[in-house]
């Protein structure tokens, strides 16, 4: 698949994205379209796909930090 050779089932492709905690059409996404997001739509792409309860836990416990020390 890497080096264009063969194309995945739907099936690989499902697992792969499990895998990476993306969905199917993310696999597509190269860097070239990434890039033309601003920082904050890329940011919220990445949030999107954090489905662990404690790293959110530590991602809120990070920002009340940041908050409370940015003044």
């Amino acid at each position: 698949m890497e080096r264009g050779r063969n194309a995945p089932s739907l099936d690989t492709l499902e697992v792969l994205a499990q895998v990476f905690r993306v969905s199917i059409s993310e696999l597509f996404e190269f860097e070239a379209e990434v890039e033309k997001l601003s920082e904050r739509e890329r940011a919220m792409k990445r949030l999107k796909k954090i489905r662990n309860v404690r790293d959110w836990k530590l991602i809120g416990a990070v920002a009340e930090f940041l908050e409370r020390h940015q003044r």
